[in-house]
């Protein structure tokens, strides 16, 4: 399901908290989750719901706004996270948020900015696919060594 930001969303923790509800009244009991932008935010206070069993989180090129969002409230997430940032992105914010995520991989996509879900469409369903499928492994690829230069 995609679920799409608008500016009526509100806070990316009210967005969070009616995106879960969605989630639950559908009957869907565990899924994994992906926040590009500034729906990284919303991800993350989604991802901190106790109701809602979210397997793992991609975040693609995450926007600087941590939405209100504690830095403590990062430390204790439990959950692996994948944090992808374009080569050609000169945002720190995927480091940022990488640092306060103790289970959090860093990836840069290449030949992409802050739009990689629009310039790097391919590498960014292959890379987020493996990692909700495999977690730490998604690493070692079982397709050859070539990921969409």
């Amino acid at each position: 399901m995609v679920f799409a930001m608008t500016a009526a969303a509100g806070t990316p923790q009210q967005a969070a908290r009616r995106i879960g509800e969605a989630v639950m009244a559908r009957g869907i009991e565990r899924f994994d989750l992906m926040g590009e932008g500034a729906g990284a935010a919303t991800a993350m206070w989604l991802a901190l719901v106790p109701e809602v069993d979210i397997g793992s989180v991609v975040l693609a090129a995450p926007a600087s706004i941590l939405g209100g969002l504690p830095d403590e409230a990062f430390r204790e997430m439990r959950r692996p996270v994948l944090v992808l940032s374009g080569t050609k992105d000169q945002s720190a914010a995927g480091e940022r948020w990488r640092t306060l995520l103790p289970d959090c991989h860093f990836m840069f996509v290449y030949d992409a900015g802050p739009l990689i879900g629009a310039e790097r469409p391919e590498a960014l369903a292959f890379i987020a696919h493996e990692f909700f499928e495999r977690r730490d492994l998604f690493l070692v690829s079982r397709e050859n060594g070539v990921i969409f230069p």
